[in-house]
């Protein structure tokens, strides 16, 4: 989603919504999660939609190569490679969270017959099914986010969450 706003409106237009229930869940350290390896699947993902050359591709990736320097030698963080990083504060590192926040969605989006939103590490899916069904579909989600690399923190069988 574009936007808080976005998400919002999606969340109004719901119809029922008292006969739903909700998963939540939130992406923990979301931008420091962000590999080269999920960048790279986003912008495949995001290929079907618009045109991205492979200069685009090099550029976007080139532009999280982040140099901090501590006691005059490089500082990189953990697990990564050459010195990839999503930096948090930064129009760039909006805007690769707001292409992630687009891509994970489209990898569940069939378990929840499209009605789920990623807004930047927050996720909101709604559920028909049964409490049993649900907490399946719980796992399968974190297991598809857990193979790109990033760690979730869930809750299912909602009927009462808060936007915030």
């Amino acid at each position: 989603m574009e936007s808080a706003n976005n998400t919002i409106e999606w969340f109004k237009a719901i119809p029922e919504k008292e006969k739903h229930a909700f998963i939540t869940f939130d992406v923990c350290d979301f931008y420091p999660s962000i590999s080269e390896d999920l960048l790279l699947n986003a912008l495949d993902y995001a290929s079907k939609f618009t045109t991205t050359t492979q200069q685009d591709r090099h550029i976007i990736i080139h532009a999280k190569k982040s140099l901090v320097y501590h006691q005059n030698s490089p500082w990189t963080t953990k697990n990564t490679r050459d010195m990839f990083d999503v930096t948090m504060g930064s129009y760039d590192g909006a805007e690769t969270s707001e292409l992630i926040g687009t891509y994970m969605p489209s990898l569940i989006a069939s378990k929840f017959k499209d009605e789920v939103e990623l807004y930047r590490d927050d996720g909101l899916a709604v559920c028909k099914a049964t409490p049993k069904e649900i907490e399946k579909t719980k796992r399968e989600v974190s297991n598809v986010f857990k193979s790109n690399g990033l760690k979730i923190t869930i809750d299912a069988n909602k009927k009462i969450f808060s936007l915030s």
